[in-house]
């Protein structure tokens, strides 16, 4: 009886810790990234950045698919190469800024590279999209979480 018992609380505290650090995963924000209408952004004040902050890079574009003029669609890339424990996100924005796209994130050290989903791209009228990247460190505590497709 008290083995069952110590099993089942053994389970459930594992779900509770799963649990945990999926939830810290989407609360990280990025420190900083790229948009394709207004380009490189930072999150973070000048005077208060840490030095192995500014030792990170990041890359941010837009590839294309498609061979019609009808039918092409894109994607948002972003790379990042920076030593400390890090996720790099990539997803496409409504142009009104209210839902995020496919959007992927990937976790590492080192180098990361997250590619969105596909959207669809207009040559004719406004975009209904735009590419955006980001990237920030990952100081949560526990294993690095899988690379994953949040949206």
């Amino acid at each position: 009886m008290i083995k069952k018992i110590t099993t089942i609380l053994l389970i459930s505290l594992g779900a509770l810790l799963l649990s945990t650090v999926n939830v810290a995963a989407e609360e990280h924000e990025e420190i900083g990234g790229w948009s394709e209408d207004t380009g490189y952004y930072s999150n973070e004040d000048e005077s208060s950045k840490d030095f192995s902050i500014q030792s990170a890079t990041h890359k941010g574009w837009v590839t294309y698919r498609g061979g019609d003029n009808t039918r092409i669609e894109k994607a948002a890339v972003g790379e990042t190469t920076w030593a400390a424990t890090h996720f790099t996100r990539a997803w496409l924005q409504e142009r009104n800024g209210s839902a995020r796209k496919g959007q992927h994130t990937v976790y590492g050290s080192g180098y990361t590279k997250a590619q969105s989903g596909w959207g669809i791209h207009h040559t004719y009228s406004p975009d209904p999209y735009v590419a955006r990247t980001g990237y920030g460190s990952w100081d949560a505590p526990g294993p690095i979480p899988s690379s994953n497709e949040d949206k």
